[in-house]
């Protein structure tokens, strides 16, 4: 016999043995689906998601796709799998409940999330491109100090009385840890304790003490008026790091996911199912 007719006949015989477990578990009455080497039973879909559930007869749908991200979930497990054991096992047995967001959670780091990277470059350039994002309507620009007593409110008073520069006396001095940065405030979100105050500001003033609170005073200084602004880069680049951080997060997890749907078999035995099933539509 030829080795191509060998390894032919290899193949035929481990295909006959995953299509053996495969009808083992299609017989048993309670395997609702067999995705890669794992056999899931009804219960366990359930128990899963416990709660989300609508239980009217309108849930057909939400069940069916509770269904299809409950596959993803076995999709990911599967690939955290030893792969020199291709065995059929029961989800309980290979991956108890206690472990499972643990181990999807270190295969989805080590396979979507370790490799997400955003530049400074790309920050700037979503910065240009959605500028009118961050355009806000009238109000303020102003800075804050915060202290805990009104004796060291006066003392911030009297520093920058003898001209020390604003952020200066509040990286020193303020409770909070912004170092007397500048920030934009539209009327509306002005609280109206502080309303008279900034009204009787002239830009760059600085305020008396104002108790805030029991255990706060503030200091403000206003920087200016003015009926429009734009936020900075500099105080919106966090935001957009996070936010390109999730696009790029969820582009890579469902390329992730597709690769596993393509090359892993999912089995899902829909007779066995106490709801219709609904394909999601594009």
């Amino acid at each position: 016999m030829t080795r191509a007719a060998l390894s032919i006949l290899a193949l035929s015989v481990m295909l006959l043995g995953c299509g053996d477990d495969v009808g083992t578990f299609r017989e048993d009455g309670t395997t609702i689906a067999v995705v890669g080497r794992l056999a899931v039973t009804l219960t366990e879909f359930q128990s899963t998601f416990e709660g989300a559930d609508p239980g009217d007869e309108s849930g057909d749908l939400v069940r069916s796709r509770l269904l299809d991200r409950f596959v993803d979930d076995l999709l990911i497990l599967n690939d955290a799998m030893d792969p020199e054991n291709q065995a059929i096992r029961p989800l309980a047995e290979a991956f108890p409940p206690v472990n499972r967001q643990e181990e999807m959670s270190r295969k989805l780091h080590e396979k979507v999330y370790s490799r997400i990277q955003v530049t400074d470059q790309e920050i700037a350039a979503y910065y240009v491109k959605h500028e009118a994002d961050f355009q806000r309507g009238k109000g303020y620009l102003i800075q804050e100090i915060q202290v805990p007593s009104r004796d060291a409110a006066q003392e911030v008073v009297d520093l920058l009385k003898s001209r020390k520069s604003f952020e200066e006396v509040a990286r020193s001095h303020s409770l909070t840890p912004d170092g007397g940065a500048r920030r934009y405030f539209e009327d509306a979100e002005i609280p109206e304790y502080l309303r008279p105050v900034l009204k009787r500001l002239s830009p760059g003033g600085f305020s008396y003490p104002i108790r805030a609170s029991e255990e706060t005073y503030q200091i403000i200084r206003l920087c200016r008026r003015t009926d429009s602004y734009t936020l900075p880069l500099e105080s919106v680049a966090a935001q957009i790091r996070l936010q390109l951080g999730d696009q790029k997060a969820a582009k890579l997890r469902e390329e992730y996911l597709q690769t596993l749907r393509r090359d892993s078999r999912i089995l899902v035995f829909h007779e066995k199912l106490p709801f219709r099933y609904v394909k999601e539509t594009p």
